[in-house]
This record gives structure tokens, sequence and C-alpha cells, in this order.
């Protein structure tokens, strides 16, 4: 029937005015739990009750019921939403409790009906519906409105369905729905995170986090990146709160007794996962970029923002002038919160961080998170442009956010600090990191379907992010940076608040080369994995490489190995001039103009692939190591420790090259890729008689650049001299080197007197809990529960970890799980640093079993617990329980890792069976003890 349209804006204001009693009350009515207590006669009767008065009032179209029907009738199959309705436009109030940790919510989105239909489909989870009104909006003077017959739940899905008595013909229409949500603490949708002021007191913030699928959390909506709308957006809060969302203030009106209500500026064109908001009590420092003001918020002193600031301002000013696009908000907030599950979050005009992310406290701070906080910033703000402008159409082609974001993070903080040698930061945490990443079996291609929200949140992985980076590097080296340039400014012209896929991007790489080059590019995110190059004399000065897909594990039967990628090769001759070629098949020849001693292939690391030489080359290539410059010192090191990883070469051969090579070094980026390369070795030796002379073949490896270094900061160090102390000394107390620990020891027992330098803290803490047994360990948790700074309970919380004694050890993981000494942001490393402990692994995978309800949850971190833990295993047992367990407890977005995790089991006893005894005997009679 048609009727009336009532206006509902503060219903959910005049909600939580009401007391306590009165609020269970009207739940009771409204509530029907399942068709149990529907069919309870006392029950069907109040509600008849209900809608009777309803109908009296005049309200046709009100549903006042919330239905929790367990998939009984599936209306649509598909976690995808029809394409035949769109938003226009969402109006969204939404008013936070703190007393009951739920929030009160309106939502009225404008939508366009293209096909006729008697369904909506919304994107629904943890919310209930009070009222739902549906109304046509052609013609002001013609209202016209729709009886919602019936609503149904699909938690599957995370849908809802509103079922109509009659269709809706194309046009325009409005749908009008009152909710309630949790203010929760699983670190997703609209949550609560907490903290402790001056006074001793826990204060409470509102955040929100949407990406990927959890706006739906916090209202229903169209929870799709290709349908996008606009948003009028209101918050609802205590006058002394500060309401933050995506745009500025429209206006701020006070509302009786001690409420306010803010009203925020009309959003552009976006996508729900960008939609974001912050309530709390919050301090801000501002500055102006171009006439826009730049704001960083957060609950701690002003003073550890200045730096963020700075760094925003800059990168903001780079890519306006890089993409020749301003920035298409009139404001940018950044805020720190104390509870956040990622590193950071892209929300258009309101990008929140973790504290560790965004505050620097420049006296104690170290240079890794100064440096990390840079990136982190950059990153973001590249994604304002990148995610937010242009968006990907469905989250198959994420890297076309995540790639993005990660390149420029490094190349836009080069530009701002070229003393940071950034160059080295984007080899070890992103070129290497998805070489590594890549190697396995089951790793996936860059484009990669996905559909639920489990599959979406298991692609935000180092070959998204990472190996998308790489592979833009790899294509900007090839174009040049001018061609580059000019392809991503016509990019993101063309697609400005619209989405596009990856087809889009090689149509602008393929305009500035002036050739196709889609089906090169096309290679690269369609197939998984990468190549190895293999190289061979043929005759005089005639060589041949051939190509095939490097595994680090052994290859399943069933697993063909991809031989045809298109790879741009840049090569370096010993008189330092350069040859290219592109190799497009199995194999390729070419010839240099001499027949050098050596040469080196993939000059400058700019190329995703590894490189392979007769063992003569090798062995030149290691005499003349110091002479090439650190990209490439880092390149050589790398591939030589992957490939005795991968049993392509003998283990014992790389021990050899790097007592050669790393005699003098003293650059960070080649430091960096041998010590994981050792760290990996490390795991798989652990075990066997001769892991002590493995400890001592490191320290002693480790022992020179430990002693340059010291244990005392410089003034004339450079930010990447002060990282490389952080991780050799860090390394060398790992391996047991005495004087390190030593003077590690010196340091902690001199603390009240001198301030440890805040490089060395982790070397230093790790000392005391490797040192002195219970007492370290409690020395340790007093400190972890006295430090206010968020980087330093970071580095405490990995030290903790590496005590070797099994009762601190399990008393570690049990506090883990209370939030009174661990955040539950930081649960996850606290039980990664235990299972990177001998002693611990076989305590951590026992307790991740006992508790594996409170760590199997969707989010970021599920599938680096399932690797860095059972992935260090190697027995057949092991991988039997892993199987078995995990067929049994499926993780929630976690079924990729646990199959990359079992790869890795198997790499590491094909490694042990190959390698074991002649590392042994070579260890043994090179290195006695």
């Amino acid at each position: 029937s048609e009727g009336e349209e009532i206006e509902m804006d503060n219903l959910s204001h005049s909600l939580n005015d009401d007391d306590d009693n009165h609020q269970q009350n009207h739940d009771d009515l409204l509530r029907i739990d399942n068709q149990e207590n529907f069919d309870d006669p006392k029950r069907k009767g109040i509600l008849l009750v209900v809608f009777a008065l309803f109908a009296l009032l005049g309200v046709a179209v009100l549903v006042g019921a919330v239905f929790f029907f367990a998939d009984t009738e599936i209306i649509n199959d598909s976690y995808r939403l029809p394409s035949k309705i769109h938003p226009v436009h969402y109006k969204l109030v939404l008013e936070p409790n703190f007393k009951t940790f739920t929030f009160n919510g309106t939502v009225s989105i404008d939508i366009n009906v293209t096909e006729s239909t008697s369904t909506i489909i919304l994107h629904s989870f943890e919310l209930k519906y009070f009222n739902v009104v549906i109304s046509s909006s052609e013609s002001p003077n013609d209202i016209q409105t729709f009886v919602v017959k019936d609503i149904k739940f699909n938690e599957t899905l995370e849908q809802v369905y509103l079922s109509l008595s009659k269709s809706l013909y194309p046009g325009n229409y409005i749908i009008k729905i009152d909710f309630q949500g949790i203010l929760n603490d699983d670190l997703a949708g609209f949550y609560r995170s907490s903290y402790t002021d001056n006074e001793g007191n826990v204060q409470w913030l509102a955040v929100t986090q949407f990406e990927s699928t959890d706006a739906r959390r916090c209202f229903p909506c169209f929870d799709e990146p290709a349908m996008k709308a606009t948003f009028s957006s209101s918050l609802i809060i205590d006058k002394q709160f500060t309401g933050l969302s995506n745009m500025p203030v429209e206006t701020s009106v006070d509302l009786p007794q001690t409420k306010k209500r803010i009203d925020f500026q009309v959003t552009p064109k976006m996508s729900t996962y960008l939609i974001a908001f912050v309530v709390g009590n919050l301090n801000k420092v501002s500055g102006i970029s171009k006439g826009r003001p730049v704001s960083i918020y957060s609950v701690r002193n002003v003073d550890q923002s200045s730096f963020a600031l700075e760094v925003a301002i800059k990168a903001l000013e780079y890519y306006e002038s890089f993409f020749t696009i301003p920035f298409p908000l009139p404001k940018v907030d950044l805020i720190a919160i104390p509870d956040f599950a990622a590193g950071a979050m892209e929300n258009w005009g309101l990008i929140t961080y973790r504290e560790t992310a965004l505050l620097l406290d420049s006296a104690r701070s170290t240079a890794s998170t100064k440096e990390y906080i840079a990136v982190v910033v950059a990153h973001e703000l590249a994604h304002q442009w990148f995610g937010n402008l242009v968006t990907m159409k469905w989250w198959n082609n994420l890297w076309l956010n995540e790639g993005f974001a990660e390149f420029f993070e490094t190349f836009c903080v080069a530009q701002l600090y070229p003393e940071w040698e950034m160059i080295q930061t984007f080899l070890t945490a992103d070129q290497q990191r998805a070489l590594t990443a890549d190697a396995l079996p089951s790793s996936h291609p860059i484009e990669v379907e996905v559909l639920t929200s489990n599959d979406i949140s298991e692609v935000f992985d180092a070959v998204s992010y990472s190996k998308g980076a790489s592979l833009l590097y790899m294509i900007s080296s090839h174009l040049g940076v001018t061609n580059f340039r000019d392809a991503l400014r016509n990019y993101l012209n063309t697609y400005s608040y619209s989405n596009a896929e990856t087809i889009n991007l090689w149509e602008a790489f393929s305009n500035v080369a002036k050739k196709d080059l889609n089906p090169k590019l096309d290679l690269w995110t369609k197939n998984a994995g990468y190549p190895i190059l293999t190289v061979q004399h043929k005759s005089g000065t005639t060589w041949q490489v051939n190509q095939i897909q490097f595994f680090s594990t052994t290859k399943p039967e069933n697993t063909t190995a991809f031989a045809n990628w298109w790879i741009p090769v840049i090569g370096l001759q010993p008189d330092n001039s350069t040859f290219s070629f592109e190799v497009e098949s199995p194999s390729y020849e070419f010839k240099l103009s001499s027949n050098p001693s050596w040469f080196k292939l993939n000059a400058g690391q700019t190329g995703f692939y590894r490189v392979n030489y007769p063992l003569e080359i090798w062995q030149s290539l290691s005499q003349k190591f110091t002479t090439f410059d650190v990209p490439d010192r880092a390149g050589l090191v790398d591939d030589m420790l992957s490939l005795a990883a991968a049993r392509q070469l003998p283990a014992v051969y790389a021990l050899n090259f790097l007592q050669i090579v790393m005699a003098q070094e003293k650059s960070y980026a080649v430091w960096v890729a041998a010590i994981e390369g050792l760290d990996l070795m490390s795991i798989r030796l652990n075990n066997e008689l001769c892991y002590g002379n493995f400890k001592k073949f490191v320290s002693n490896l480790l022992s020179q650049i430990s002693n340059d270094l010291g244990f005392s900061s410089k003034e004339s160090d450079s930010l990447k001299s002060a990282q490389l102390r952080g991780i050799i000394q860090s390394a060398a107390v790992r391996y047991e080197l005495s004087t390190a620990i030593q003077s590690a020891l010196q340091l902690w027992e001199k603390r009240g007197k001198a301030p440890i330098s805040p490089d060395l803290r982790t070397a230093v803490y790790s000392a005391v809990a490797k040192s002195y047994a219970d007492k370290g360990f409690f020395d340790l948790l007093d400190l972890l529960n006295s430090e206010s700074d968020a980087g330093v309970k970071r580095q405490i919380l990995t030290a903790l970890g590496t005590t070797p004694h099994s009762h601190l050890l399990s008393y570690y993981l049990n506090i883990s799980l209370n939030t009174n000494y661990i955040r539950s942001q930081d649960r996850i490393s606290a039980v990664l640093s235990v299972s990177r402990n001998i002693i611990g692994l076989p305590l951590v995978w026992d307790f991740i079993r006992i508790n594996w309800a409170q760590f199997n949850v969707r989010g970021f971190s599920i599938s680096n617990l399932i690797l860095q833990t059972v992935g260090r295993f190697s027995s057949e047992f092991r991988e039997k329980e892993v199987v078995e367990f995990f067929t049994k407890y499926p993780p929630n977005g976690g079924v990729r890792a646990v199959s990359l995790a079992i790869e890795f089991i198997h790499g590491n006893r094909d490694w042990k069976n190959q390698n074991s005894k002649p590392v042994c005997d070579w260890l043994t009679l090179s290195i006695p003890l």
C-alpha cells in the first residue's frame, strides 16, 4: 500500500537518549532472532500488535523487525551483487555509544534501477534493522512508497534481501534504513580503540576500517569498489569529542543535553571501502599545502607528529607535480590510532595509521622507524590517486592500488630525502621479498580470481604489493621515466572518479611506447611466478640464456613450469659498458663484443628474475664483487643464497661465496640479503649436530663489521648506517657472538645513566632475555608495561621471544591473549617472536591449536601467522599434523597460506635431505667449535 514517508534522520539520536531498560524493551519488541521465536504465540502476538499500531499511525511501509533466517531462501547465490541497481548518493547518520559499545544509524541511499526487480540486495553484516522504507524519487510531488514484505539476511554472503510487494521499474528510488551495529573490538568495521590518558583513565575512540569488505558492518550498502557514489555523512557525538570524516565539516549544531551533530561536506564519487569516521578526544597539529590544510591527529603529544606532517606536505606536492592532477579534496587528515590491524589505511581525506607508522619521537625512535613513517605516509598519499581517484574495478586487480602505492612510496621518499639511499630499501623490502614469496608453486598471479571476503583478504600479500611494485620498476626502467610518467598521467586522467582494469594500464603504456605491449605485459600479471635465466657458453663470443620458472621448493608433479616470459635484460661487462636484449622464448642466444671472464645480467637489479651462471663465472664475480654497485652486489648475494636454498647450487658453495664477498661489505641491502638467506639455512639446520658450528660460522662472518660499527651511535651516521648497525648487532646477538652480547649487556647495566641508542635496543633487550633468565625476562616485561611509546614496545615484544627458557616462553604466549599486557594488534607479533625461537616453535604450534578460535579471525594477520609458524617445520610428522588440523579447522582468509606453508615444509625437508650431510661435514672441518 502507499503511505506517507516519515522523516527518520533523528531516530538514532533519540534511541541513545532512552534509558537502558527502554532500549532493551524496544529491542525485544523488534527483534526476531529465529524462526522458532517467531512461531512462539506470545511473541507473534506482540508483533501483530506492533504492526497494527504502525498501520493505525499511517506508517504503511515501516518494517520493524530484524530477521536472522539462516539462508532459508537463496535469492542470490553469488557473493557479487546484481548489476541492475546502482547507488548514486548516500545520506548516512551514525551515533556511537561508548557505554553500550553499539552505534545507531540511519542511511538513505538514492539508487538507480536499470532492470525491473522486486528484490533489493544490499551488503549487510552484524547489523540489526529497525525500519525500512522504499520510495520513488522521480517527482517530489508524487512520492510512491513500496511495501517491504520480507527481509532476509544471508550471513554467508553477508547480504540482506529486501523483498517488495511489487516490482521496481527502471528509474530512481530511495532506500531508507534505521539500524544498529556493534562498536566491536575486532579492528574491523566500526570499532572501538582505547588508550590511557595522563591521569591514568581509560579513554575510547570510535574508528573505522572498511577495506576490503567491512563497510557492510557499519551501514547497509553496495559494498563493491565499482559501485561508486557520493556521500553526505553526519555524526551525533558528545560535545567534548572531535568527529572526523573524509570531508571537512559543513555544520556543527549542539543538540539537547550533551550531544552535537556534525554534518560533513558531500564527497566526490567514491567506493564504500574508503569512507571513514573517527570520534574521540584528539590532539592536532596542522600545516598548509598549496592552500589546503594538512593535519595530523593523535591522542599523544603533538611534538611526535611534526615529522609526519613534514613528509605529508612534501609528498602531496611531489605527487601533484608528478601526476599533474591536484589532490581532489579540500583537506587531508592523517590520524594515529592506538589499536589498528594494518599499518595504515588510505581512506580518502582521512588516512588512518598505527601509531608506529605516524608518530616519531626524535630522541627515542629508530632510524628504521623514521624511514618507515616516511614510507607509509608516502604510500597512503599515493593511494589518493591510485586507488581512490582511480579504483580497481574488482579485487582481482588489487595490484593497481597496492602495486602503485608500494612503488611510489619508495621513489617519492627517494625524491624527498635523496641521502637515504632508498633504492636499498626497495631491493630488500620489495624486490627480494617478492622474489621469495612468488617462488612457491602455490603462489598466485598478480591478477587473481577472488570472490569471497576471505579470498579477498588473502591477496593483500607480497604478490599484490611487492611483485606489483617490482613489475612497475621493470616497466619504468624499460620505457624510461618520462614515458612512464606520461602514461600514468594519461591513465589517471582517463579513469578519474571511475574504475580501471589492468588492460587499461597496458593501453596507456602501449600508447607512449607506440607499440602494443599488452601481450608482453600480460605474461607477468596472468601467470604466477617468475623466470630464472640460466647462462650457457655456446662458443667464442656467443652465449645462451634459457628461461624457466624458478621454484624455491620441489615442483609438484601436477605443476607446469611456465617458460615464456618477456624479459628485458640489461647486462654489464668488465669495462663497465652495458648491453641489452629482450628474451621472449624459452632460449635466446646473444653475442658479446669480446669473450670476457665475467659479465653480469640484470645490471642494476631492475628486472624481476634470477640469474644462474656457470661456476667459473660465479667465481669471477666473487673476485670482482667489490667493484659492483650496491644493487648488483645485493642481487648477487640474494641470487646465490636463493639458488642454494632451492638446491640449484650446492649449499657449501654459497657458504664459501659469503666468506669471500662479505669480508669487506658495509652496505645495508647486501647484509640484509645475506642475513635473511642465513636465517633460512638456520631454520633448516637447527636440529643438526653441527648447528653450533653453523652459529659460529655466522658469528665469525659478523664479527668484523660488528666490531667496526660498535654499540654507540655517531653524529656522522647516515640513516642507512644507523639501520645497518641495528640489524648487524641484532643478528650478532641472535647468533651468540660473545663480544656483541657483552657490549649489549653493558649498555643494559648502564641504562639508568646513559639511554640505550634506539637502533640498538632490540639487540640489547634480546641479550638480556637470552642471558638473564627469569630476572631479565620479568625486567623486560615490567618495562613493556610502563612504556608508552608503541615503537619501543614492539622492540621489547621481539626481545621477549628470544629467551631460551621454555617456561618463560609459555608464560609469554599465555599473556599475549591478555590485552592488559599486549594489545590485540600486537598479539601476532608476540607469538611470532616466540616461533622464531628454536625452543619456542613447538610451543607456539600447540598454543595456536589450543587457542585457534581467538586467532582464526578474518584479517591481514592470519596468513602471516600460518606461514611464519608451521612454515618452519620440516618433518613428515609435523606436516601430517598441519594438514589434519587445517583440514578440520580451515582458516578464515588463510587457506592459500596453508598450501604455501606445506610447500615450505617440503622445501625444508628436501633441502635437509640433500644438504645436511655435506654442509655439516664442511662446517665441522672448517669451523671447529
